[in-house]
């Protein structure tokens, strides 16, 4: 039995193939925005991320574990001591539960002055343990935020004065400590030696998140 009229099949065949065209096109696309992602990205995170070879790698180095500032999540005593301080010091704008300002990302008359997130929905992930520490301490995140401690408008953001080095800290443990493991694993590989790679990496089902390979 004929399934319709020759204009009709026509037609079917034509849209069944720009459907086709379209598709190829779309993959195309895609494959060279992940090349091109994967140039530009010092790391490129996978499914495919020898994990093994990551905590190979991470093992204690006596050069790098006396440089630079490390929150470590793994200290009961910091994170617990970086609740306390949390509680007191960031939760009044950050959330109770990490979950920032609503609107943090609106780009309007307030744009940079909500407070983000630092759970996993924020960026906070996306930066190195230093970077860290120098955006809580100077209230930037640039090699020249010492000299815009004082600068208007950023006065309020600097906590350098008020927690310290080791209150600092202690907070990005507690922070740091609240991650889902593939947030963990990923943020350790921007640290030194990748300081703060979970133990338990290899043993434990995780995913990297899906936004590994966007910038902040």
């Amino acid at each position: 039995m004929s399934s319709g009229p020759p204009c009709c099949k026509a037609v079917a065949a034509r849209r069944l193939w720009k459907t086709a065209v379209d598709v190829l096109a779309a993959l195309l696309l895609s494959g060279a925005a992940l090349a091109l992602a994967a140039e530009s990205e010092p790391i490129e995170y996978q499914d495919s991320v020898d994990i093994e070879s990551l905590l190979k790698s991470a093992e204690p180095d006596d050069a790098v574990q006396g440089s630079g500032h490390f929150a470590d999540a793994s200290s009961a005593a910091d994170v617990r001591a970086g609740l306390r301080l949390y509680k007191s010091q960031c939760s009044s704008c950050h959330g109770r539960q990490l979950q920032g300002q609503s609107l943090w990302q609106a780009q309007d008359a307030y744009a940079g002055m909500r407070a983000p997130p630092h759970d996993e929905t924020g960026h906070t992930w996306q930066h190195s343990d230093e970077d860290l520490f120098r955006k809580v301490f100077t209230g930037q995140m640039n090699a020249s935020s010492e000299a815009t401690v004082s600068a208007p408008g950023h006065e309020r953001h600097a906590f350098g004065t008020i927690l310290g080095d080791e209150g600092i800290l202690q907070i990005l443990a507690y922070i740091k400590a609240r991650w889902p493991l593939g947030i963990r694993i990923a943020q350790s590989t921007l640290n030194p030696q990748f300081q703060g790679m979970p133990s338990d990496g290899t043993s434990v089902a995780w995913t990297f998140p899906p936004t590994c390979l966007s910038s902040k």
